[in-house]
This record gives structure tokens, sequence and C-alpha cells, in this order.
């Protein structure tokens, strides 16, 4: 893991690259959660035993090991880039596919006019009592039976725009919900249609543009340190021995001894000050914090006093300063 810090008096910047934490094969048969060596994503159409996105993997990530800590609101943080990566155990044939598929398709497979299904990457839901940051590897994939649909305690989810709630996408389909995953996977120098072959690296960059981003990746109130993923595909298995996209999760032993690589997540995320208008930092906006913006009055090049962010220290900074005035 390697993380760099630069601190400024309105955000703390903080760029890393860090391995998965947590890693579960979400399937309704896993016998052996958290200590797999492999996870495999496919989807089944129209069978009431199992939800649409059937096999999923969910893959969490400890951030507080780059010195972004638990416990801060979610408004302080702002990510300026996210990638997710990682590599293709490939024991299937499976062409790359990287493009997103209409819900119809899945329905009427002759409407997917090109080869394949893409992987796609969404935030993690939980329920029964777990939420996706306090889920354990090791947990269960349900309580109670495991068959049926919208029953696994952690699932891909999504946001509705229209009803501003955060939704289970693994029946969208059935619950004809159209809304966009993260991201989808492209792996380098691959040309659509080609073969995915073993060891190969999928890379999710993530779509920061996304309505309700940060609570997508970060939560509703307060951050708890991980953020978490879904990783799912509508592609449909020959049978169970064939057919699906497959990856690599921690516990392999070519993970182990560094010949492959287990799910990693690199980006920049800027901690933000809770309080802004406090420019001499004193605990308070006030007169103090108005003579630091007229002391600057017309900089281009004064960050720190250029409170609404427009490049000019100016009036709208007194504005601003005057908006937040009291305590912090």
């Amino acid at each position: 893991m390697i993380a760099a810090l630069a601190t400024s008096l309105f955000a703390q910047v903080v760029t890393f690259d860090v391995p998965v934490s947590a890693d579960r094969w979400m399937y309704p048969f896993n016998a052996t959660p958290g200590d797999r060596v492999a996870g495999s994503v496919f989807g089944v159409y129209g069978n009431s035993s199992f939800d649409e996105r059937d096999a999923q993997i969910f893959l969490g990530f400890d951030l507080t090991e780059a010195g972004i800590p638990s416990g801060l609101s979610v408004d302080q943080l702002r990510c300026d880039v996210l990638t997710l990566t990682i590599d293709v155990v490939g024991i299937n044939e499976i062409p790359y596919d990287p493009t997103l598929d209409s819900n119809e398709s899945f329905a009427d497979p002759s409407l997917d006019l090109d080869p394949g299904r893409a992987v796609t990457l969404w935030s993690a839901g939980g329920r029964e009592g777990f939420t996706a940051c306090d889920f354990p590897e090791d947990g269960p994939f349900a309580i109670g039976s495991p068959l049926g649909t919208g029953v696994r305690t952690v699932y891909c989810q999504a946001f509705n725009e229209d009803t501003f709630e955060f939704l289970d996408v693994s029946n969208s389909v059935r619950d004809d919900i159209n809304s966009a995953p993260l991201a989808v996977g492209k792996i380098e120098g691959l040309t659509p249609g080609q073969a995915i072959l073993p060891y190969d690296r999928m890379e999710f960059e993530i779509d920061l543009s996304q309505p309700a981003i940060r609570e997508l990746l970060f939560g509703v109130d307060q951050f708890c340190g991980r953020v978490n993923f879904v990783l799912a595909s509508w592609q449909e298995p020959t049978d169970m021995t064939a057919g699906f996209h497959s990856f690599f999760m921690r516990e392999n032993p070519d993970v182990i001894f560094g010949f492959a690589s287990a799910g990693s997540l690199a980006g920049q995320i800027e901690i933000l000050s809770p309080c802004p208008s406090d420019l001499n930092n004193d605990g308070n906006v006030g007169f103090a914090d108005v003579l630091v913006v007229l002391g600057d009055w017309a900089c281009t090049s004064c960050e720190s006093s250029d409170v609404d962010g427009d490049g000019l220290v100016g009036f709208s900074d007194v504005l601003s300063v005057i908006a937040t005035w009291g305590d912090c």
C-alpha cells in the first residue's frame, strides 16, 4: 500500500493504492465463504429461486490504512479519481464485452448484438441487520433459506433519481430498473469479441459524475472507513463448470505469491475541512476571518482565502464567511 498526503487549510489530499481487505463470493451454494480462491459472476433469467444477477462478488477496501479515518462526515469527502482492478482467472473462454446491454436483451438474448456480457461494478448495499460496512467476508449469504430473490444480505445497489432511493438492482429486468453501474470492466489491449485470457487484468474506472456518488461510495452520514463494491454480470453459464467470468480472490496462492492480483483500489480523495470559512483555524468564523479575505483581496492564487473557490478573492468570499458566522 502506498499513500501520499498533501494538506492545506481547506483539504487534505490522499492518494492511495490499497489491496482488497474483504472479498466474498455471494452465491447461494458457496460452502467456503471468505476462503475461496476464486469467485465467479453470472446471471440467470426467469428463475424464481435465484436473482437475475445470481453469482456476485463482494469487495471491501479499508481506507483507514491509507490515512482516511472512519467517523468523518460524508460531506467532508470528495473523490477526484477512483479505479478498481482485478485479475481474471480465465478458466472459461468468455468473449470480451466492454459495453452495457439493455434490460430487454437479457430477457431476449437475440437483442444483444455483440458477443459476451459485460462485467459491471456496483455500490454494495445491505439488509437483514447488515450494512456493507459491517458485513464480514465469511458472513451469511442470507438469513434463512438462500433460495429466492431479494434475500441476499449484501447486494449490488444503485440510486434511483426519480424516487431518491437506493435500490437493490439484482433483479433489474424484472423490477424494470434502468440505473447505470458505477463502471464497466475494461481490459487494455483486448478487442471486443476476443477471448478473455487467464491473468488478464480488468479495470473499472468509476463514474464520479453519477447522482449521489458520494453516498454510494462513502455512506449517508458518517464514513465507516471501508469502501464496498459488488461485481456482477448477466453472462449466463453453459453449465456450472463453464461459460462464466471468474476472478482471483485474495486467498488464491497465485495472489499470495505475487503471480496475480486480487482486487485493488487506487485513487485520490480530498478530506475537506469541516469549517472552510474558519481561515485562521481558531474554531470560530468571525471578524478575524474577514480580515484574512481583505488581506488577500483580488488575489488569484490564494486558495486558502478563496472560500467559494471561484479563483478570485473578493466580495463573494466575504459573503461566504458571513454566511457561516459563529462557532464551527
